[in-house]
């Protein structure tokens, strides 16, 4: 009896360590720089990329990403130019990030991929489907905003206030962190040009503001919008699977029309 228990233990340690092997880092030459991603779920499945947040990686992904493999798409999750496995860059642009998450979609040969992104990428997401929309085919955005404002006001307030206090005792500004300064500007009269499904997701208690994720939402016709109770800005998305399994179910009811 010991041993049979012996052997179902080491057996479910086994299956453990299977399940937990990382998957294999890929390398893509796109516009002009490498970029690292991993891919999972069956190959045969319908395509998702999952785009994550600022100086993040793909691996803050790996819980949406595993949930879309297990509902049957072929997920792809990438590190944005600049980040993760990437070589750091002195400049970045979200517009040159949608172009790169847009050139791997035609070097992969992907057949309208669903695009989930948190953040930032989220910003890329509304890009993408804002500048390609014949490559995409629905896109979920997560605590996304379109202009540097959309920040709940203190956070946005004390962030500045870092960047200047940073910037008057000589230091230099992450390039990161200037871009998100900077960028986005999306007008309403550009996100009303979207005609891409997308579903606008935020947590109750994002950084993002309420009335910033409604602006969104109104802005890009045909969307939805689901704030999700008892969430941060990303405990939904990296803690957990409910953003994935919020845009399968999405996704299910476009593939039913």
């Amino acid at each position: 009896m010991i041993e049979k228990c012996f052997m179902a233990l080491l057996c479910a340690v086994v299956a453990v360590g299977m399940w937990a092997q990382p998957l294999p880092d890929q390398v893509i030459s796109i516009n002009g720089i490498t970029t690292h991603y991993v891919a999972e779920g069956p190959v045969d499945g319908p395509a998702a990329i999952m785009v994550h947040g600022n100086g993040g990686s793909y691996k803050d992904m790996a819980i949406a990403a595993k949930a879309m493999a297990e509902a049957g798409y072929r997920v792809y999750s990438l590190d944005s130019r600049g980040q993760g496995q990437n070589a750091p860059l002195d400049e970045y642009h979200y517009f040159d990030m949608a172009q790169d998450v847009d050139a791997f979609i035609v070097k992969q040969n992907l057949q309208q991929p669903v695009v989930l992104g948190f953040s930032d990428g989220g910003i890329i997401a509304i890009l993408l489907a804002m500048l390609h929309p014949e490559h995409v085919k629905a896109i979920a955005t997560c605590g996304a905003n379109v202009q540097p404002d959309g920040i709940v006001p203190q956070a946005y307030a004390d962030f500045k206030r870092w960047v200047e206090e940073a910037m008057e005792r000589g230091e230099k500004i992450p390039a990161l962190t200037k871009m998100m300064l900077d960028e986005p500007t999306l007008t309403p009269e550009q996100l009303q040009t979207i005609t891409v499904p997308a579903l606008i997701m935020a947590g109750d208690n994002d950084l993002i503001t309420f009335e910033h994720t409604i602006h969104i939402h109104k802005n890009i016709k045909g969307s939805s919008m689901l704030i999700l109770g008892n969430e941060d800005h990303g405990s939904y998305v990296m803690r957990s699977s409910k953003a994935a399994d919020h845009f399968v179910t999405f996704l299910k009811g476009l593939y039913a029309k």
